[in-house]
């Protein structure tokens, strides 16, 4: 199991997926998705979809980064706070 870290991370993305983040000012290659999938969230609450990404970068590293959407179905008056964002969410494995 890996260091949960939770960080919002910049991350550049190519053919949908992440291609490139950037953690603590240090750039890292993503070389492969290992896994993708999407969680609804808390949805009766608003929360947000989070797409989840375990890759592996260039130098053999795990990390897991979360894509945060704004909900599928927010609630009236909810802020939808500033959407897509991302969140390096475990390294190691």
């Amino acid at each position: 199991m890996g260091r949960r870290v939770r960080e919002r991370v910049e991350v550049e993305v190519a053919s949908g997926k992440p291609s490139e983040f950037t953690w603590r000012g240090r750039g890292y290659t993503v070389a492969d998705v290992l896994d993708w999938s999407r969680e609804a969230g808390q949805w009766w609450y608003g929360g947000p979809q989070v797409d989840v990404y375990k890759v592996l970068d260039d130098q053999g590293r795990a990390f897991e980064l979360h894509r945060m959407s704004a909900s599928l179905s927010p609630l009236p008056n909810c802020p939808t706070g500033d959407y897509p964002y991302w969140i390096l969410d475990t390294v190691g494995d």
